[in-house]
């Protein structure tokens, strides 16, 4: 009981906190702007994380042990690329340095995985009334609603599907690529499984899947002509003779390339790198970004702690809840920057936070 209570108390703060953090990452009231820190707010949540979190034991396993050395070694390394190119700040070096550690990555944060996921999807559902053409918007939108799927799959058919149809078209209509594929693919593979997971299907069963399917291409017949805009307008400007694919990146290309070629340095080249070398304030990809902005040292630890993301999801391949939810990370993190460093994705990056220290934690107690 004592629990459940804790639960409701940091159901309501979360929520808050996090539409509050959306309206901040849609800038909308000029609210981003107003924020000095783009780390502050993470802090805040993390603080508001923090009573609930210490009353618990922190078990510290070998699997654990090696996890936060190497965390300590990625953020050593950040910061000292930040203190070298004047962008080093106290306060933030330790909110990833101790705090992050210390409540995200204790056993308890698997008390709470459940009740993040919930607010989380519940505080994007207010910025529907903004719905239209807007890639931070389709971001939320995204990894909100395919973090909630393996939820919606354990419902009726009916239901599923219609969360499904639904969450595609919601997303179709802010014309974003990347989320816009990312959410094909989870869901194609999505309803794959689920037949293939069925032996013995009723004839009730494919006639209702057929109808629900029937109902998808109606859909996508009259939403046709923005359905091909959303995924192939960009493809205009594309030169097959030249086998220009900087058009095919809205002009990324350019910028991935002209980093590796001369932006890469230890320590990298500082987080005003890619607003000064291309006028822009991200480089539109977690790797390049990272190897620009913080060094290649940096970009290997990184990479470490994602290949070792990797070896336990397929470790814990049954609960798919992370497969969904680090596949829908890492892969609009190809087009976009939502790493949670010096980025304006608030939720994501606490999600992110909350699914890694799952993730580490899961033999100690099952979710």
């Amino acid at each position: 009981m004592i629990i459940t209570k804790h639960k409701s108390l940091l159901f309501l703060i979360i929520l808050s906190l996090f539409i509050v953090s959306n309206i901040i990452t849609l800038n909308l009231f000029d609210m981003y702007n107003l924020i000095k820190y783009d780390w502050l707010p993470v802090f805040i949540i993390t603080l508001i994380f923090l009573p609930f979190i210490i009353r618990y034991p922190y078990i510290l396993t070998r699997k654990k042990f090696f996890f936060i050395i190497l965390w300590e070694i990625f953020i050593i390394s950040l910061f000292l690329s930040k203190f070298l190119n004047n962008d080093f700040n106290i306060f933030e070096f330790l909110l990833y340095f101790v705090l992050i550690p210390l409540v995200f990555f204790n056993s308890s944060i698997l008390l709470y995985k459940k009740t993040v996921i919930v607010a989380g999807f519940l505080s994007v559902l207010p910025f529907l009334l903004f719905l239209g053409q807007w890639n931070r918007l389709a971001i939320l939108l995204t990894i909100s609603g395919i973090t909630m799927i393996p939820y919606f799959s354990k419902m009726k058919s009916v239901y599923k599907y219609s969360y499904l149809i639904g969450l595609t078209f919601t997303v179709f209509l802010t014309e974003h690529r990347t989320s816009l594929v990312t959410l094909i693919i989870v869901i194609s593979i999505t309803i794959m499984v689920s037949l293939l997971n069925n032996k013995k299907i009723s004839l009730k069963v494919i006639l209702g899947r057929m109808g629900l399917s029937a109902i998808l291409i109606g859909l996508i017949y009259l939403f046709y002509d923005n359905v091909l805009y959303s995924l192939f307008n960009k493809w205009g400007t594309y030169d097959r003779n030249t086998s220009d694919l900087n058009s095919l990146t809205s002009g990324r290309m350019d910028i991935w390339t002209n980093t590796v070629k001369d932006g890469i340095s230890l320590f990298g080249k500082g987080e005003i790198y890619f607003e000064q070398r291309f006028g822009i304030y991200h480089a539109h990809n977690q790797f390049v970004q990272i190897l620009g902005a913080y060094g290649i040292l940096s970009l290997l630890l990184y990479t470490i702690i994602l290949i070792y993301i990797i070896v336990l999801l397929f470790k814990n391949n049954k609960k798919t809840i992370y497969l969904y939810f680090f596949f829908t990370y890492f892969a609009i993190g190809i087009t976009e920057y939502i790493v949670f460093i010096n980025t304006f994705f608030i939720y994501p990056s606490i999600l992110f936070f909350v699914f890694l220290g799952s993730l580490i934690n899961e033999k100690i107690k099952s979710s």
